[in-house]
């Protein structure tokens, strides 16, 4: 399985649950395998915020964002 598998990215669409179920598992191996959501989003012309909304309906627990600092840090 791999990105070739996913549904088009036509801005504004709604997936049908078939293809947003197909979606998640695909964008779940991808960013297990340890690509960044920016790097999925460029690669499959999915926004990061969709990106971002599948992974996290597929139940991934997010890492944290690169070079992001947690408040209270100067």
């Amino acid at each position: 399985m791999g990105l070739e598998e996913l549904p088009p990215a036509e801005l504004g669409e709604w997936f049908t649950e078939e293809k947003r179920l197909l979606a998640q598992r695909v964008l779940r191996e991808e960013y297990e395998q340890g690509r960044s959501i920016a790097q999925i989003a460029l690669d499959t012309g999915y926004s990061v915020t969709r990106v971002r909304k599948l992974l996290l309906r597929e139940g991934v627990a997010l890492r944290s964002r690169a070079g992001s600092r947690s408040r209270g840090s100067a």
